[in-house]
């Protein structure tokens, strides 16, 4: 409501219950057998069921305390809490934009997290639902307080919410003749001057209404009681219904940009838990980032794992997060996700660190669908279930110029891997052995012709068979058979 600082001296009375939707119960949950006031009522049926019992017991707050939506009604001379006195659009949109000035700005910023790296302490989480409250009880007010209902009316329109207002009001966006109803409470309760012989209530110059014969605070008020012309609903029934429509908008909106600016502000924070723990959770979650720990589970170290990526989707496939991990992150790279990974899929593909350049560069990748259980989880990777296992070689022979085949022996004989073609010396090949994990052991067959007989095809094996399968899925053979056959 409107009090004008020059008459702060005049005002010696308990501060009365006037503003919109006066509390008729000091109690923020309720109670059956007492009847709640309008702004509490609106609260119930609108934010009640979004949020937790605690914080919605402190953004209702009560008339004592100063607190809160109700408390609001102790701050008798803060314009901005009650949209009175307001002759014009420009004047509402002032009020309006104090109200979300400073009221959004004390939610935003009074939530602090505390005890890191978990975070899981928010300082502030009291005095910024108590600001929430006072923001709801400022918006209920202009429904009750203003000409919004009876302009639309007058028009031929059924009254919608006046989205206008929130975050930044601008006054050209609100219907011309937008005003809100004189109060001051030098002229008594009822705020304005009047006539004591025909309880006409005269409101100052530049105003069309005084509070007195323009609010729709309760079904009670002279106005408030009156029907909608044409229907069984009252002015402070339709008024409330707006009122109402708007709160559900208003938490929205407030969730929204809490969203983006804690983003900004906190980048080591989720803002999702930060949002959770302010209107749901009293309590000790954790609001640090879910941790997807990649672990190489190769044996014995034997594929070194180097740049890649990760992308984790939501259940939708919207990207939450995506990010590049780096050689240098190994052997335990960790991305962080903002928000817990239940219900997330996780998708990576990572370059293979081989000690040779391949034909082309090996890469691991898969997906998983992560667990609802915790906000962390370990990514095992294991090279060798997803690599090919590939031999290079190397013909060093001096002797003989030229093998005319290999086959390769996997596994004792269980394999036969046929390279066909001549492979002259210094000539270097690529074979693939099949699925890492399958090989054990490798031996080779080799077909020659015999430089001393030309005419005889000839077959060997270097000496000491077999040969153990190397870890890494990669190995490299450099052979001189002939020095092995005819002496050095």
């Amino acid at each position: 409501m409107n009090r004008s600082s020059s008459h702060r001296r005049r005002i010696v009375t308990a501060v009365p219950i006037l503003l919109l939707f006066a509390a008729g119960c000091l109690t923020a949950l309720p109670v059956a057998a007492f009847k709640l006031g309008p702004h509490q009522q609106i609260l119930q049926s609108t934010i009640y069921p979004r949020v937790g019992v605690a914080p919605f017991n402190q953004i209702v707050g009560d008339l004592l305390s100063g607190r809160g939506n109700l408390g609001s009604d102790q701050h008798q001379f803060d314009e901005y809490r009650h949209f009175d006195s307001a002759p014009s659009r420009a004047a509402v949109c002032d009020r309006a934009n104090a109200a979300w000035g400073r009221f959004y700005a004390e939610i935003r910023d009074r939530v602090q997290p505390q005890n890191a790296p978990e975070y899981d302490q928010i300082g502030g989480l009291a005095d910024a639902r108590s600001s929430f409250g006072a923001l709801t009880h400022a918006l209920q007010d202009f429904y009750a307080h203003s000409n919004w209902v009876e302009l639309h009316l007058a028009a031929g329109q059924q009254p919608q919410i006046a989205t206008a207002l929130f975050p930044t009001c601008v006054s050209t966006a609100l219907p011309a003749g937008l005003e809100t109803g004189y109060f001051d409470l030098a002229y008594g309760l009822g705020g304005c001057p009047n006539s004591p012989l025909n309880d006409a209530w005269i409101p100052l110059a530049g105003f069309s209404f005084c509070h007195e014969t323009l609010n729709k605070d309760s079904d009670q008020t002279r106005h408030g009681r009156e029907l909608v012309p044409g229907t069984n609903q009252t002015y402070h029934a339709l008024a409330a219904q707006l009122a109402a429509a708007h709160t559900t908008a208003l938490y929205d909106l407030v969730v929204n940009q809490l969203t983006i600016d804690w983003r900004v502000k906190f980048p080591q924070i989720r803002t999702d838990c930060l949002v959770t723990r302010v209107t749901v959770i009293d309590g000790t979650v954790p609001c640090r980032f879910a941790r997807l720990n990649f672990i190489n589970d190769s044996h014995n170290g034997g594929s070194r794992l180097a740049d890649g990526t990760v992308v984790v989707r939501d259940s939708a496939g919207a990207v939450v997060v995506s990010k590049s991990v780096s050689k240098g992150s190994w052997p335990f790279p960790v991305v962080d996700v903002p928000r817990c990974l239940g219900g997330l899929r996780v998708e990576w593909q990572f370059y293979v660190d081989d000690a040779h350049i391949t034909p082309t560069a090996r890469t691991v990748s898969g997906n998983s669908q992560l667990s609802g259980i915790g906000c962390d989880a370990d990514i095992h990777i294991n090279p060798e279930n997803l690599l090919t296992y590939l031999v290079r070689f190397t013909n060093s022979d001096t002797k003989i110029a030229a093998f005319t085949g290999i086959t390769v022996t996997v596994n004792n004989g269980q394999r036969l891997v046929p390279v066909p073609g001549l492979i002259p010396s210094g000539t270097t090949i690529w074979m693939d052995l099949g699925q890492c994990n399958t090989v054990f052991n490798l031996d080779f067959i080799f077909q020659y012709i015999d430089p001393i007989d030309l005419s005889t095809p000839r077959t060997a094996t270097p000496d000491p068979p077999p040969h153990q399968a190397n870890a890494g899925c990669l190995d490299t053979y450099n052979f001189n058979l002939g020095g092995q056959i005819y002496g050095p």
